[in-house]
């Protein structure tokens, strides 16, 4: 991309010899190449001398410098318009299709065109590299709509600057043709400045409608991904659950059956008498085959199992309680509770609809 206002003119004009005299400065005024790009360019000077040699009749009109001055501006701007609008078709492309892909062929149900896109919003660099393309393209649109608006001014400094130029007592010498002639060429580059001004704007909006473009296509892939990773959570959530019912089940057959052991281990008890029902049997007697002292199991192991279910639902109910106090806020325990009360609820609303659909019930509710 090159400079658009890269040169400048400092010049008078004496009114009794009627010569002009100008300073020309800027870049690639007589090189043939680029200052920073080194790309092969036309130099100012040749194509200044080209409108000189074409604008003959009107060499001895003042303004004559600073009209093609304009006219080699907004060849470069013209120039530079090229330039943006095939950058703004090339990120057009890149995210999705538009009238310049329709004309092209491209339609949307082509399967390459969505394989790119979604690589291009999927892909960070990709991503980020057609961002930073849009913005500056974008930031050069701007630019040049600026330059374009000075452009606009400037015509009308030089139409303010000819009228006091024929103000002038001393300047009867320009023929009328001439003036005339100077004064639509001024308008064609008016009209030049405005449409080139307005091309400008429509590539602006262009460039705002892919940026919205490819921001929404990023949201979507974003929503896409947090709706598989809150299904995989869901998922090992639910895994969660399930080993943890597992758990708590153990526990619970652990806590019932570990009481009852403990007591028949440490004290050693032998509950069947198996040795004396068999010698019994060979002498015809009848022997019990269970020990008389069978009930001191029962009347030690029930009340130490009863007493450990009951402590550890009494520690379970307070450490419920510490956690929500330490790490719930007071409006998620509001919710929480809520859940809790709504649970409860539903499965009371659950019984009676099964008591109320009981055949059985039924019928016995209207029984005397």
């Amino acid at each position: 991309m090159f400079q658009l206002g890269n040169l400048g003119m400092a010049m008078s004009h004496h009114f009794t010899t009627r010569t002009t005299l100008a300073f020309i400065h800027g870049w690639d005024i007589f090189s043939n190449k680029l200052k920073f790009t080194k790309k092969p360019i036309a130099p100012h000077i040749e194509a200044i001398q080209e409108i000189l040699k074409s604008s003959r009749r009107l060499l001895s009109h003042p303004l004559l410098l600073p009209t093609l001055f304009l006219r080699r501006h907004l060849t470069r701007a013209e120039d530079m318009r090229r330039q943006l609008s095939s950058m703004t078709a090339e990120i057009e492309k890149a995210i999705g299709v538009t009238q310049t892909a329709r004309l092209s062929g491209r339609t949307v149900q082509d399967q390459r065109i969505v394989e790119e896109v979604k690589a291009m919003v999927l892909g960070e660099k990709p991503r980020i590299h057609t961002t930073a393309r849009i913005s500056t393209t974008a930031t050069d649109v701007i630019n040049m709509k600026g330059t374009l608006e000075w452009d606009e001014e400037y015509v009308k400094f030089l139409r303010r600057v000819n009228d006091d130029v024929k103000a002038h007592p001393r300047e009867a010498h320009t023929p009328p043709e001439a003036d005339l002639q100077l004064c639509g060429f001024i308008d064609l580059l008016e009209r030049d400045a405005q449409s080139i001004s307005s091309y400008a704007t429509r590539m602006q909006s262009r460039l705002e409608l892919q940026f919205n473009v490819l921001y929404n296509l990023i949201a979507q892939a974003g929503n896409s991904l947090n709706m598989q990773q809150s299904t995989q959570a869901g998922q090992v959530a639910a895994q969660a659950g399930m080993d943890s019912t597992a758990m708590k089940t153990m526990a619970v057959v652990t806590m019932i059956f570990l009481p009852p052991t403990f007591v028949a281990t440490i004290f050693s008890m032998s509950f069947f008498n198996w040795q004396a029902s068999s010698s019994s049997g060979d002498d015809g007697g009848a022997e019990p085959t269970v020990v008389p002292q069978f009930w001191i199991y029962w009347a030690v192991s029930l009340p130490l199992t009863i007493a450990i279910v009951i402590g550890w639902r009494v520690w379970w109910y307070f450490q419920k309680a510490y956690y929500e106090t330490k790490f719930l806020t007071p409006e998620e325990h509001v919710v929480y509770e809520d859940r809790s009360r709504g649970k409860s609820r539903d499965r009371s609303r659950e019984r009676s609809r099964d008591r109320t659909h009981d055949p059985r019930r039924r019928r016995s509710r209207y029984q005397v």
